[in-house]
């Protein structure tokens, strides 16, 4: 019967009797490269996705804060079936401000419903997001 004996199969005594081999590999790490292996944890994953309303033949850009709102900064959408995608990273507590821009540059920026000025998109950044948006218009240039 089955039911009389005492089977321990946890990793350590599958170790000890030699059904599995335990495998650990060292890193040789300097000090000052500690942080830099282990800055994930300070990040936060952002994905956008975007829909375009109007059809564009254009590529999409994204303009933040996080970098000074510099042009021809080359995060540039990956068309994506309907959807336009990017993922980035950015530090975890950040206040991201952001605008797309049809343009490696501001003269295609996204305009509301009605060709309107819009505000910046803002999000405080503590978890991995994905943020979905629709833009109807850009600025003709």
């Amino acid at each position: 019967n089955y039911d009389e004996f005492d089977v321990n199969y946890s990793f350590d005594n599958l170790v000890l009797i030699g059904l599995i081999k335990k495998y650990i590999r060292y890193y040789n790490i300097e000090e000052d490269d500690i942080p830099n292996l282990f800055n994930y944890n300070n990040n936060v994953h952002v994905r956008f996705k975007v829909m375009v309303k109007n059809n564009i033949n254009n590529d999409l850009h994204l303009f933040t804060n996080y970098d000074n709102w510099k042009e021809n900064t080359n995060y540039k959408f990956n068309k994506i079936e309907d959807y336009y995608i990017l993922d980035r990273d950015f530090e975890k507590g950040y206040d991201l401000e952001f605008k797309i821009s049809s343009n490696p540059n501001w003269t295609g920026v996204e305009k509301g419903m009605f060709g309107e000025e819009i505000k910046n998109h803002k999000y405080h950044l503590e978890n991995d997001i994905q943020i979905e948006d629709i833009i109807y218009n850009f600025r003709r240039y």
